[in-house]
């Protein structure tokens, strides 16, 4: 097997191609005019093909139906970003306010967000992660997946700790986007 990097533009170093780290002076049979005359074969001693197999089996992008429910997600979450505040920031007219009707609007604030968080949010996530996956019948994505072993170790078990870091994300940059 050899793996072959089919860009058209070395490094300037030559000691890293397509994520594999090369020998010192691997690439100097190479001259500049190289560039544009097709794949760059990795010399035999390169652990490319390796790290790649590596890489492909712990990766969760393999299946483009994984990937499109990361996209949707990360969609709902920038729609939610957009339309959250953590806080009212925004007082009724410019009348002056009490104390205790300032703490009421900020209570119904937090009501609302809270509301929407365990509501609407988490189901329009699990409506965009069901629908991408239904086609998966067996295998890394396998959503009916009933045993604990395979469940653990699965691409799944994976992804759904991928998308609990980007809610975790969102809720955090929400907070932090509030005024």
């Amino acid at each position: 097997e050899s793996l072959l990097v089919t860009g058209d533009l070395l490094p300037p170093s030559a000691s890293v191609v397509g994520g594999a780290l090369l020998p010192p002076g691997s690439l100097s049979s190479i001259s500049q005019g190289w560039r544009g005359k097709g794949p760059l074969p990795l010399p035999a001693e390169s652990q490319a093909v390796e790290q790649w197999k590596r890489f492909h089996f712990n990766s969760v992008l393999t299946c483009g139906e994984a990937i499109a429910s990361l996209v949707g997600v990360r969609g709902e979450n920038m729609r939610v970003l957009e339309s959250m505040s953590m806080f009212a920031t925004t007082l009724l007219g410019d009348k002056a306010m009490t104390l205790a009707d300032f703490d009421q609007l900020q209570q119904t604030q937090q009501h609302a967000i809270t509301t929407y968080m365990h509501e609407g949010w988490a189901t329009n996530l699990r409506r965009i992660v069901s629908n991408q996956l239904t086609q998966v019948h067996k295998g890394w994505f396998h959503l009916k997946e009933a045993r604990a072993d395979t469940w653990e170790g699965s691409k799944l078990a994976r992804l759904f700790r991928v998308l609990h870091l980007l809610m975790e994300e969102t809720v955090l940059d929400v907070r932090r986007s509030t005024p």
